[in-house]
This record gives structure tokens, C-alpha cells and sequence, in this order.
């Protein structure tokens, strides 16, 4: 899926490409679980896993850039909170899965 041709004009270029970044790994995300066949399987795999949390390091990554760039466009359309609970989740995920 791309951003581009439906390109909101409440972002400047910087905020789309990080956009559309975020939305490539999460296709990547869904690739890696379908072809595991469940997420638990891709968790319990030896390649599966460190891919998984890769992609959700750099899904984090672009959120934290977002939020630097583009904050006051970023909490004029999203709640700060759902931002922060984001940054939380991903957190929490790495700590849980990496022991």
C-alpha cells in the first residue's frame, strides 16, 4: 500500500516517507506471520523472531522520528497519548520477547 497517491496535504515530505515506512513494515510484519502460519510460530522460530523484532525496532524508530520532525502536525491529528501508548507497547514487546 502506498501513501503517496492519496498524499494528505497535513504533512510535509519528511512525515509521508516516514508514513509510508511505518506502512512497509507492517506489511512485512504480516508477511513474516502468514508465511509462519501464526505469530506464535514466528515468535518460536529462529529467524522469525530476531525478524519480527527488528521490524518493530524500526516501526519505533519512525514514530520517535515523526515525533521529532513533525510533532506539532503529528498531535494536531493523534491524540499524545496514543503516540506515547505506541512507544509503550513496542517497549514492552521487546522486553517480553528478548527476555
Amino acid at each position: 500500500m502506498s501513501i503517496s497517491s492519496k498524499r494528505p496535504s497535513m504533512f510535509n515530505d519528511e512525515a509521508i516517507i516516514r508514513f509510508q515506512t511505518i506502512i512497509d513494515k507492517i506489511e512485512d510484519i504480516e508477511a513474516i506471520i502468514a508465511r509462519h502460519g501464526a505469530i506464535t510460530r514466528a515468535l518460536g522460530d529462529f529467524e522469525g523472531q530476531p525478524a519480527l523484532l527488528m521490524l518493530l525496532v524500526a516501526i519505533a524508530e519512525q514514530f520517535h522520528k515523526l515525533k521529532k520532525c513533525c510533532n506539532e502536525e503529528l498531535l494536531h491529528h493523534f491524540e499524545e497519548m496514543t503516540l506515547k501508548g505506541y512507544m509503550i507497547f513496542v517497549s514492552l514487546s521487546l522486553m517480553i520477547t528478548t527476555g
